[in-house]
This record gives structure tokens, sequence and C-alpha cells, in this order.
């Protein structure tokens, strides 16, 4: 995706399906954090999920000034593709007699939700952030920022999302793993 030739244009140009993304993004946060609460499922009441979908939910209305809105699609709206074969392998795992009765949709779901993640949220994302947080520094360096607070608030949470996604992509290939060898990968001995 070719990025705005400015700094002022990458930083703070409107586009409405940013806007809409950015909007769906805060709702559907919301919407997660509450069935959370309110389901009480051990799996979805995770302290990184929950500081997850807090920090997107913070970006997103943050993005809505607009600010960023030339990345939003990438980090909100793409990266989101790989969250279809999650969805399937969620209804996998908790009906485990659909596993079962179709296991190499099984399978496919979990190698192309591994590729999709690793692919988008890891390579795509990591590539877009490192970009990004030129923009941010050099908005912060020359003075430019609309709100200093909001530049670092935005540096630190895509910094914390990178990291959490590199934390799951080696949750992702240890499960590649074991889905290859039928087990999981031995840890290293301390010496």
């Amino acid at each position: 995706m070719e990025q705005p030739a400015t700094l002022k244009e990458r930083m703070y140009g409107f586009d409405p399906a940013a806007e809409q993304i950015c909007m769906i993004q805060v709702a559907l946060q919301i919407f997660v954090t509450t069935i959370a609460f309110a389901t009480r499922d051990g799996g979805l009441l995770k302290p990184e999920l929950l500081a997850h979908h807090s920090v997107t939910a913070t970006l997103m209305c943050i993005c809505l000034h607009p600010f960023g809105h030339s990345r939003v699609g990438i980090f909100f709206g793409l990266t989101e593709l790989s969250t279809i074969p999650l969805n399937v392998m969620d209804v996998f795992k908790n009906f485990p007699d659909l596993v079962k009765s179709f296991p190499f949709l099984d399978v496919v779901c979990k190698i192309s939700f591994a590729f999709s993640f690793l692919v988008l949220r890891v390579g795509l994302v990591t590539k877009v952030s490192y970009d990004f947080q030129a923009d941010l520094y050099e908005l912060y360096a020359t003075g430019t920022a609309h709100s200093v607070p909001a530049v670092f608030f935005m540096s630190l949470s895509n910094i914390f999302v990178v990291g959490l996604q590199l934390y799951w992509s080696t949750l992702i290939i240890k499960g590649l793993y074991g889905l290859a060898f039928g087990k999981a990968p031995k840890k290293a001995k301390a010496t």
C-alpha cells in the first residue's frame, strides 16, 4: 500500500474508510471485553487479551482525530483477515466432535491461520510499524505533533502490540511444530 508523500498527509490525512474501521474496532473491542466479563470465560479473560482490547479501543479513539489514518487499514483492517481461520479454529476447539467429523478442515484452518498471522501480523505489521515509528519520532522531533502524549501513547502501544504479536507467533510456530511432528519442541536444558 503506497503511503502519502508528506508526513502531514501520512499522519493527519482523513480517510473515510479508516474512520469507519476505527468505529467498528471500538465497538468490537467493547463488545469482546463485555462478553469476556459477562461470561467469565478464562480464555477470554487472559490479561494479555484484555490489555490488547483496551489498547486497541483507545488507539482507535485517538485515530478518530484523524491521526494515522493512512495505516489504519493495514493495522486494523487487512490484518483481520487472519481472524477468519482463527474463528473457525475456535469453533473446532469448542466443539471437539467437529474435529472428528472434519479433521482435514481443522488442519487446513490451523495452517491457514498460522500462515496468515505470520505474513500479515508479523511480517507486514512489523515493516509498517517501523515506518510508523519513524513518522511518530519525526512528529515529536520537529514539534509538529498535535499532541505529544498521543504520539507517545501511539508509539508505546504500537510497540506493545508488535511485541504481543511476536510473542503469539512463538506459540503459533510451536503449534505448527506439534502439528507437523505430533509433539511440542523440547526446551533447551540450561547448562
